[in-house]
C-alpha cells in the first residue's frame, strides 16, 4: 500500500542529487538485492510431484486454461483494462501536474497525495471483504469508479479550463479510492475458479493485466493535447468497458454474495 506514496518521492529524491540515469541503476539495484532475499529466505512450498515443468506446452497450457475460463478471462480483461487507466495516468502525470498546474519538484506530492486514498481503500478492503464478500465491494468500486469518472468528464468539458487544481484532486482522489476496492478483488475473482493450477494461472493472469494494461495507459498518455481531457475520457471509457465484461463474467447478476454458488458453466469450451 506505500509503493505509489513513496516511489514517486523517491524518483524525485535521485533526480535532485543525481541524473535520470540513476533511477536505472537504483531500480537495478533492489532488483537484485529482493531477488536475493527471495533466494535465500522463500523457499518452494509446492510438492515436487505438482511442480509444472518450464516448457513451452506447459506455459502455453496455462494460457488455454486460463482463456476457456469465462469468470476468469473476463476478470482479467476487466482488470486489464482498468489498469490501463492507471498507465494512462502515469503516462500523463508530468504533463498534467507540472504541464498544466505547474507544480514542478512538487509533482511527486500532489502523486503520493493521491496515492494514499487508493492505499486507505486498500486497508478498508482488507477489513471488509470477509463481511461483504469481492463481488459486493468490487462490483460497488466499479459502478463507483464509473459514476465518478463520468462526472468528472461532464465537468472537464463544460467547466472552466483548466479545472481548478483542487477540484481537479477531489475528482481523481475518489477514482483512486474506488480503484483500491477494485484491484485486488478483481484479480482473487479471477483466480477462484483455477485453484488447481494456481501458479500457472497468477503467473498468465499477471502478464495479461500488466502487459495489456501498460499498453492501453500508452495509448491514453498519447493522446495528451494540453488538457486532462484524454485522460478522464479513457478513465470513463475503461470503467464502461470493464464493467462489460464484469457482466460477461456473472451473468449479468452483480453483487452477488460470497457464498452463494458460482454462475453455472464457466467454462468457454462446449460440452
Amino acid at each position: 500500500m506505500i509503493v505509489p506514496v513513496i516511489a514517486p518521492g523517491s524518483g524525485q529524491i535521485i533526480m535532485l542529487v543525481s541524473t535520470w540515469h540513476m533511477i536505472f541503476v537504483f531500480i537495478g539495484t533492489m532488483a537484485t538485492l529482493v531477488g536475493l532475499w527471495m533466494y535465500f529466505r522463500l523457499p518452494e512450498t509446492l510438492k515436487p510431484e505438482n511442480v509444472r515443468p518450464l516448457t513451452v506446452r506447459s506455459v502455453s497450457a496455462g494460457f488455454r486454461i486460463v482463456l476457456t475460463n469465462r469468470v476468469a478471462l473476463c476478470y482479467t480483461l476487466a482488470s486489464t483494462f482498468l489498469f490501463g487507466a492507471l498507465f494512462g495516468f502515469i503516462n500523463s502525470a508530468q504533463q498534467i501536474y507540472s504541464g498544466i498546474y505547474g507544480l514542478g519538484v512538487y509533482t511527486p506530492v500532489a502523486f503520493g497525495g493521491v496515492a494514499v486514498f487508493m492505499a486507505l481503500s486498500s486497508f478498508i478492503n482488507s477489513q471488509l471483504v470477509g463481511r461483504f464478500g469481492m463481488r459486493r465491494l468490487s462490483h460497488a468500486a466499479l459502478i463507483g469508479f464509473s459514476l465518478v469518472t463520468f462526472v468528472w468528464l461532464t465537468v472537464q468539458l463544460y467547466g472552466p479550463a483548466p479545472m481548478p487544481f483542487p477540484l481537479f484532486m477531489v475528482f481523481f482522489a475518489l477514482a483512486m479510492f474506488q480503484f483500491g476496492l477494485i484491484g485486488s478483488n478483481f484479480n482473487s475473482l479471477a483466480m477462484e475458479p483455477l485453484g488447481h493450477v494456481a501458479g500457472t494461472a497468477s503467473s498468465v493472469l499477471g502478464f495479461m493485466s500488466t502487459v495489456g494494461g501498460a499498453s492501453i495507459g500508452a495509448g491514453i498518455g498519447q493522446y495528451f493535447n494540453g488538457t486532462a481531457t484524454p485522460m478522464v475520457i479513457g478513465y470513463f471509457t475503461v470503467s464502461l468497458i470493464g464493467l462489460m465484461f464484469v457482466l460477461i463474467a456473472e451473468k449479468g447478476r452483480l453483487f452477488r454474495a460470497h457464498n452463494a454458488p458460482p454462475p453455472a458453466d464457466q467454462s468457454l469450451a462446449l460440452h
